[in-house]
C-alpha cells in the first residue's frame, strides 16, 4: 500500500509540473503578443497621438482579463511548483518555442525513470492524493534501506557458512576417496641398508602387499616383523606418498662363532645369535671354553664372562684380529687368544689397548725369530713372560 500510494505522489507531482508549463507557455505567448502590438503600434502613430495610449491600455486591460479568466492554480500544486528545483525554473524562463521541445524531453526523462502511463491514470482518478516522487531515482525510505543492510548483514554469515559447509563436504569427500578405495594401495617397496640379507626376502618379512593401503599401514607391525630377523638390529618404516615404502634397514655384523653340535653359531658383537652354518667365512674369530646352552638364531648370550670376551674381540685393531685365531676365558687365567699357534695370555679385561699392542708385537717379532713358542703371558704389561715350546 506504502509503494502504491509514492507512485501516485510521484505521478500528480509530475502532472502538475507540466500544468504549469503549459499555463507558464500561455502567459509567454500573451506576452510576446502584448510586445508585439506595442511595437506595431508604437511605429504607426505621431507625437501626441492619444490613439496609440488607449490602445496600449486597453491591451493592458485584456491581458489582466485573461490573466484573471485563468483558472486559479490549488494551493498544493502552487507550492509544489514553487519548490520544483532548477529545472521548473529555468522551463519558465524558455521561449515558447522552446516549450513543446521541453514537454518532449520531460516525457522522455519520465520514461526512462519508468513511469508509465498507469500510474498518471491513477494521479487522475485521485487528485486529491499528494505525496512525495519516488521512482528509481528517488531517494529509498528509512525503513527499505534498514531492510536492505540488515538483509545484507544477514548474508554474509550465511555466505561463510555455505562455504564452509561446502568446504567441509569437499575434506570428506577427498578423505573417503583416500581411505576407502585403492587410490593410496602400496605399489612399491624400497629396501635400503642391506648387506646380508636380500631384498625380497625383507619385503616378504615386512607383510606389505599390493593390497596394503598407505594410511592403513601398521608401521609399528612392520618394524617388529622385520626385527624379528636376527640379522635386523633396527629399521625405519616411511610413507611416501603415494603408493611407495621405503624400509631403512640396519643390520648385524658376525664378530665370531661358537661351535656347537657340529654347527657354527655366528654371533655379533652384543651376544646376538646370528644364523646357525656348516661353514664359516674367514676372518671370523672362534669363542671357545664358554658354557652355553643350546643355541639358536635370534637368541642372545648373556652373561659377565661373555661380555669380557666380546669386549676384547671389540677392542683389537684390524691386524691383530687378522693373525687370531680363537679368543676364550678360562679359569685361572683369565682372557686369552691364539694366533699364529700360540696361545697369549691377558688375565683381566684391564688396559686392553696396552696388552693388544704388546701382542702383536710378540706374535709378528718373538714367533717369528724364536720359533715356537708355549705361551706368552702379558698379564702384567710391564712384565711379559715369553714361555718357548719344549722349556721346562
Amino acid at each position: 500500500m506504502r509503494d502504491k500510494s509514492a507512485g501516485n505522489r510521484g505521478a500528480e507531482v509530475r502532472v502538475s509540473r507540466a500544468k504549469s508549463r503549459v499555463v507558464a507557455k500561455r502567459k509567454a505567448a500573451l506576452q510576446a503578443h502584448s510586445q508585439r502590438r506595442v511595437k506595431n503600434a508604437s511605429a504607426r502613430r505621431k507625437p501626441g497621438a492619444p490613439q496609440a495610449e488607449e490602445g496600449h491600455a486597453r491591451h493592458d486591460t485584456e491581458v489582466k482579463t485573461a490573466g484573471k479568466k485563468r483558472r486559479p492554480v490549488p494551493t498544493r500544486e502552487k507550492r509544489k511548483i514553487q519548490a520544483g528545483g532548477k529545472n521548473e525554473r529555468k522551463a519558465d524562463m524558455r521561449e515558447p518555442g522552446a516549450t513543446a521541445r521541453a514537454l518532449k524531453a520531460d516525457a522522455r526523462r519520465e520514461k526512462r525513470l519508468g513511469v508509465g502511463k498507469t500510474a498518471q491514470a491513477r494521479v487522475t482518478a485521485a487528485p486529491g492524493v499528494g505525496v512525495e516522487a519516488t521512482g528509481r531515482g528517488a531517494g529509498e525510505a528509512p525503513e527499505a534501506k534498514e531492510k536492505k543492510n540488515k538483509a545484507a548483514r544477514v548474508s554474509a554469515p550465511a555466505r561463510i557458512l555455505m562455504l564452509g559447509t561446502l568446504l567441509v563436504l569437499a575434506l570428506a569427500a577427498l578423505l573417503w576417496v583416500y581411505t576407502f578405495t585403492g587410490v593410496l594401495n602400496v605399489t612399491e617397496v624400497e629396501v635400503r641398508g642391506n648387506e646380508v640379507l636380500s631384498e625380497g626376502y625383507l619385503r616378504t618379512l615386512s607383510g606389505i602387499t599390493r593390497n596394503t593401503h598407505l594410511l592403513k599401514m601398521n608401521v609399528k607391525a612392520v618394524e617388529s616383523a622385520l626385527l624379528s630377523e636376527a640379522y635386523v638390529a633396527g629399521v625405519d618404516v616411511s610413507r611416501h606418498f603415494p603408493n611407495k615404502v621405503v624400509l631403512e634397514i640396519t643390520e648385524r655384523k658376525p664378530t665370531g662363532f661358537i661351535v656347537q653340535n657340529g654347527k657354527y653359531n655366528l654371533v655379533d658383537q652384543e651376544g646376538m645369535i646370528l644364523e646357525s652354518v656348516d661353514a664359516v667365512a674367514p676372518g671370523l674369530v672362534e669363542i671357545k671354553d664358554m658354557e652355553m646352552q643350546l643355541l639358536l638364531p635370534g637368541e642372545e648370550i648373556g652373561g659377565a664372562d661373555f661380555a669380557t670376551v666380546t669386549s676384547l674381540l671389540g677392542s683389537m685393531p684390524s691386524a691383530l684380529r687378522e693373525i687370531t685365531t680363537a679368543v676364550g676365558m678360562r679359569e685361572g687365567e683369565g682372557l686369552y687368544l691364539e694366533g699364529k699357534g700360540t696361545t697369549v695370555i691377558y688375565g683381566e679385561a684391564s688396559e686392553l689397548s696396552r696388552k693388544n699392542t704388546i701382542a702383536l708385537l710378540a706374535l709378528t717379532g718373538l714367533v717369528d725369530r724364536y720359533g715356537a713358542v708355549e705361551y706368552i703371558d702379558i698379564s702384567f704389561p710391564d712384565h711379559p713372560v715369553i714361555k718357548p715350546a719344549g722349556a721346562g
